[in-house]
């Protein structure tokens, strides 16, 4: 089992000690969306009114949230390689 914690960021006051391990785009109805790690978070950026999925490998849902306008989604995850989905678009990162 994964325990998985998951809070909101405002996108100026982002953790910038932290060294970004992945990044991804997805691009969804012409918003690019950037999903990244970063520390021990996945982070999801420009998805403001879209449900966020995080996912394992194997395919089970950790968790699900719907950020609102300039929040940034962060995921606090163990180590390890994730499915994000957006709507209805995917992407693979890795958390060191």
């Amino acid at each position: 089992m994964v325990e998985v914690t998951f809070g909101w960021a405002d996108a100026d006051n982002m953790y910038e000690e932290d060294e970004v391990t992945g990044i991804a785009t997805i691009a969804d109805e012409g918003i690019n969306i950037k999903v990244y790690a970063q520390g021990n978070q996945i982070c999801v950026e420009g998805a403001a009114g879209k449900v966020v999925r995080v996912y394992t490998l194997y395919g089970s849902l950790l968790k699900a949230a719907t950020p609102s306008e300039n929040k940034v989604a962060k995921f606090s995850v163990a180590a390890g390689t994730y499915v994000v989905q957006v709507g209805n678009k995917t992407a693979k990162i890795s958390v060191k």
